[in-house]
């Protein structure tokens, strides 16, 4: 991915450095902005088990020089639709049927790929900090804990009394950013209708198991169970070598708390919750590890009413500025969009006194589509699959992800920052 440099170098503060934090990093890198990022944790981490990894994003990784592959990223190629009692609605090819609506740059340049969160966070660092990639390395300061964002003069105080100045400040810490303050005060994160059970089993226990070695000895899968409330999400990962296993159900049902993304759960509450499941998929939630499984909130917000503030120098991506409900897998992909948004705005700046007007840009880029599918995620989230339905109760699943996929947020990017600078010129003349 190659943007035209700024002919100013801007100091860029980024406050959380996970996903969208580093992708935004390593664009600005590029664009020859010097960036540097501010994470409250010791060391590097990454919340989560796996990711998906859509065509969207994919294609802008890849120019970021970061494929997914090289660590054990999947691609997926099936999609299998089931009932809770075991009956299959759906068995899809998802490779060949995904292809049929993506456009001709993305398909032959990007695929649909399921990797370790860890793994995809430890890529995106090194492609942000290396010293042989694109334009000056960023840096990640860790043990950072922010206590305010000041937009007016792009300032970060910190909780340890020390403060950070820069031209641009972006407000990257996913849910609980303190940055999102400087837009609207009042819009509160608010948890969903739903929680999570997230963990993870060996392919080789599966395999041994004789109630699940024919179902899941099938690779590079996603399936999908579903009852009217609830649904068991299964994903392979790591060289198909991993299932990720997600268990989505009402939030009145298990014991997760807001805030809490480790929090350990009780294996019996997650095996009674769904108990309704066909055996094969009990035997897997059987084999989910006490020691690793956890339970999470899924949240929810009211929309901003943009993702940078009225005035000032301070722009919001990733959850900070729409956090993304999980049912069409698209919030590290919005993320990554928005990251890489940021870095064709920020190039080709002639002084810092145009931050502002690049940053109305970005706004103009990502608002309308993020807040759009943030509405579609929710539409999915409400559908179910009852026991007396057929297949088509889930066909509107593949006509949202119709949507997302073939964008190309850096083209799209580009030609809006192309226009305005286009305009500036026919002005002068």
């Amino acid at each position: 991915m190659g943007h035209t440099k700024a002919a100013v170098q801007l100091n860029v503060l980024i406050v959380g450095a996970g996903i969208g934090g580093l992708t935004a990093a390593i664009a600005l890198r590029r664009a020859g902005h010097h960036v540097e990022l501010f994470e409250s944790t010791s060391g590097p981490s990454e919340i989560g088990a796996a990711i998906n990894i859509c065509y969207n994003a994919d294609v802008l990784l890849r120019r970021l020089g970061v494929n997914v592959a090289d660590a054990g990223g999947v691609r997926m190629e099936r999609l299998r639709l089931v009932k809770a009692s075991g009956e299959l609605l759906q068995d899809q090819d998802f490779l060949k049927d995904s292809q049929a609506f993506l456009k001709d740059s993305h398909r032959y340049q990007s695929e649909y790929r399921l990797t370790l969160r860890a793994a995809l966070h430890g890529q995106l660092r090194e492609a942000a900090t290396s010293h042989n990639g694109h334009g000056p390395p960023a840096k990640v300061s860790y043990g950072r804990s922010v206590a305010s964002v000041d937009a007016e003069t792009a300032t970060i105080s910190f909780t340890n009394g020390s403060t950070a100045q820069g031209d641009l400040v972006i407000g990257a810490y996913g849910v609980t950013s303190i940055a999102r303050k400087q837009i609207d005060a009042k819009i509160r994160v608010r948890n969903g209708r739903h929680s999570a059970f997230r963990f993870l089993v060996s392919e080789k226990e599966a395999l041994a198991d004789s109630r699940t070695a024919e179902w899941f000895a099938m690779r590079n899968t996603m399936d999908i169970w579903y009852s009217g409330d609830s649904k068991v999400v299964m994903y392979r990962c790591q060289n198909n070598e991993l299932l990720n296993f997600v268990c989505v159900h009402p939030a009145t049902k298990s014991t997760a708390i807001a805030g809490e993304w480790h929090r350990p759960a009780d294996k019996s509450e997650l095996l009674e919750i769904f108990s309704e499941f066909e055996p094969k998929v009990l035997a897997m939630l059987e084999k989910a590890d006490p020691k690793s499984l956890r339970v999470y909130p899924l949240f929810d917000m009211e929309t901003l009413p943009s993702f940078i503030s009225p005035t000032g120098r301070l722009a919001l991506l990733g959850d900070a500025a729409h956090p993304f409900l999980p049912h069409l897998a698209q919030g590290g992909a919005m993320a990554i969009e928005d990251g890489v948004s940021l870095g064709v705005m920020m190039s080709r700046l002639e002084g810092r006194d145009e931050i502002p007007e690049r940053l109305k840009l970005y706004n103009q880029a990502r608002y309308e589509r993020a807040t759009l599918i943030q509405e579609y995620t929710r539409i999915v989230g409400g559908d179910s699959v009852k026991s007396d339905e057929n297949s088509a109760a889930e066909l509107s699943l593949n006509e949202y992800m119709q949507y997302p996929y073939p964008h190309d947020e850096q083209r799209a990017s580009e030609a809006i920052l192309h226009k305005c600078l286009e305009s500036k010129q026919t002005a002068v003349y």
